[in-house]
This record gives C-alpha cells, structure tokens and sequence, in this order.
C-alpha cells in the first residue's frame, strides 16, 4: 500500500512539473519590436574617413545620440531619429584627431537605452608610414563598463519553472523516506 501511495505522489509531482515547465510556451508574449542593432560600415577607418552607421528596430521616432567611445578618448557624432519603419541611416565622419584603436560606437535613446557595435579605427597611411608599429600596450580604464542582464520572459519564467520543478521533486523524495 504504501508503494502504491508513493507511486501515486511521485506521479502527480511529475505532473505537476511538466505543467508547470510548460506554462511559458502556453502564454502567448507579445513583444513591441525586437532587439535593437547597431551596425556600422565599414568597422575600419581612418580618423577623418566616413562611416554609416544603421540603427534597426529602435523604436520609431525615439531620438539616439550618437557616440565614439574608447578608453581614452570620446567624441560626439551627431543626433539620429528612428523613422515610422523605426530604423535610421546616417553618415558621420571620423574626427581627425581620434587616436587609432577599438572603440564603441554607441547610439543611446531619451530613456537612456544604450546599442552599441565595435568600430576600428586605423592610423592615417601618412602616419603609419612614418612611424614603426608599436609593441601594443594595455592601459587601464576608470570608464564604467556595462553588461547587458536584460532576460527575455521565457528566460525568467523557464528558470522559475525549474525552481519550482526542483522544490517539488525535493519535497516529494523527502517524503518518500
């Protein structure tokens, strides 16, 4: 008897967990636009050269200032605004006095959301030629570094369905002893 009703318990537990995991894909999500990118062309330049810069799915007619940004180094671009397809194009030019290395390109919005993509840019011809490449140097950055730890709403309801599913199998195989 008591086999039977520990069977029954470790059934019903089951149950209710694949339940309960199912739940996100039951709820239909409705998202305004997908993720915003930032892409820019062509990722390496010369300071004074010209890049274009497109923003998709940024939300349409939110404005975004655009910006260059490296360790030590920034400048301002210039102002973009999502059309009705919330997408924009525009071409900037490289300030000549921006240093060669790895920057991020950033496009951020009123509400302060932040897009970004890497751009490159390379020494003038003239200056490489008149001088020998370097050993590359690393220098430390006081800049604050962001990290994305946006979830998607499957992301957070999946990991609360396996934290349920865990208390109860937890639950039900305490019992069982």
């Amino acid at each position: 008897m008591r086999g039977t009703m520990l069977n029954g318990r470790i059934l019903y537990a089951l149950i209710l967990a694949l339940l309960l995991a199912a739940a996100p894909l039951l709820v239909p999500v409705a998202q305004a636009h997908g993720e915003s990118v930032l892409t820019v062309t062509p990722d390496t330049v010369a300071p004074g050269g010209k890049i274009t810069v497109k923003g998709v799915d940024m939300g349409a007619g939110e404005e975004f200032k655009i910006t260059l940004e490296g360790l030590n180094y920034q400048a301002e671009l210039g102002d973009a605004t999502a059309d009705a397809k919330e997408e924009f194009t525009l071409e900037f030019t490289i300030p000549t006095d921006a240093p060669e290395g790895v920057y991020q390109l950033k496009a951020v919005g009123e509400d302060g959301d932040t897009v970004t993509t890497e751009l490159t840019i390379t020494p003038t011809k003239a200056a490489a030629e008149a001088q020998p490449t370097p050993a590359a140097e690393v220098m430390p950055s006081a800049a604050e570094h962001e990290l994305a730890r946006t979830r998607t709403p499957f992301e957070v309801l999946g990991l609360g369905a396996l934290v349920i599913m865990s208390g109860v199998l937890g639950l039900v195989l305490l019992r069982g002893k």
